[in-house]
């Protein structure tokens, strides 16, 4: 469980209240006694204090969308998730103050340029407000927003307006860049930059020799190619692309298998 002990390992240095979610129960060979024993040691493991040791387990099938607190308990939704993570995680506190936001994704249209995606973390936005970019140097440029969106599951609703708390798309800041700071000129405070680890993972890509070159597929050609690679730098800030000696081969440097396998599929 790589991805599950770097999680809880961040949770635990951030101080979170930690709720542990079993799915899958609704399969036939679902083991959810190992998976609760392996779960224990791996608190065990990881914590520095014993009040890290007192964690809630829900046990849930996505599939059949229910979650209960005991294994075998029959469930007809997800409340009883709802329900724990009211009376267990504390809310997050807001701050008073004007319109601060932390880039920690990019998104890009043909036509609206650079979106920044993030959580408002102080005040309120909303279109045409002047506001300030503040980078990773803490220099500032001035802005103005052009449109702001909300998320409702994975679709993107434009709104008048958005507060604190909200995760919005920003368009209409230009050369943003993740971890990038966007705030009201009244109060241009940065937050943390959210640090962007370096490629663990390289390999080659490089146009089609083969005698099919060229049957499948529209983009076949080097420069289509590079414009492809290159253009994918502008919302993939973990990535890294060089020429190469060979002008039909460009090196791609990722932080891993999947993050590589990901573009490779984007770009078929």
């Amino acid at each position: 469980m790589p991805q599950t002990k770097f999680v809880l390992r961040h949770a635990m240095q951030r101080g979170l209240k930690i709720v542990v979610v079993i799915n899958k129960i609704d399969r036939r060979n679902s083991r959810i006694a190992e998976v609760s024993r392996l779960i224990q040691d791996l608190f065990l493991e990881l914590a520095t204090s014993t009040d890290q040791l007192d964690y809630h387990v829900l046990y849930t099938s996505a599939k059949e969308g229910i979650a209960v607190t005991e294994p075998g308990m029959p469930g007809k939704d997800i409340s009883s998730l709802f329900d724990c993570i009211l009376a267990n995680v504390p809310p997050p506190r807001i701050e008073s103050g004007s319109f601060q936001m932390l880039v920690s994704n990019l998104d890009y249209d043909s036509h609206k340029g650079r979106i920044a995606i993030g959580r408002i973390w102080r005040g309120k936005v909303s279109p045409h407000d002047t506001v300030v970019r503040v980078n990773a140097d803490g220099n500032m440029d001035y802005h103005e927003v052009a449109e702001v969106f909300t998320y409702l599951g994975l679709k993107r609703l434009k709104v008048d307006q958005a507060e604190v708390g909200d995760i919005v798309a920003v368009t209409g800041i230009k050369k943003v860049s993740i971890g990038d700071t966007i705030a009201s000129p009244a109060q241009p405070s940065a937050l943390p930059r959210i640090e962007i680890g370096e490629p663990t993972v390289e390999m080659t890509f490089g146009v089609n020799t083969s005698p099919f070159a060229g049957r499948e597929g529209r983009f076949c050609t080097t420069r289509q190619l590079r414009e492809r690679l290159y253009k994918e730098l502008e919302t993939n800030l973990s990535l890294r692309v060089q020429d190469t000696d060979s002008p039909d081969t460009f090196l791609v440097k990722g932080r891993g298998e999947m993050h590589l396998a990901i573009l490779i599929e984007t770009m078929r």
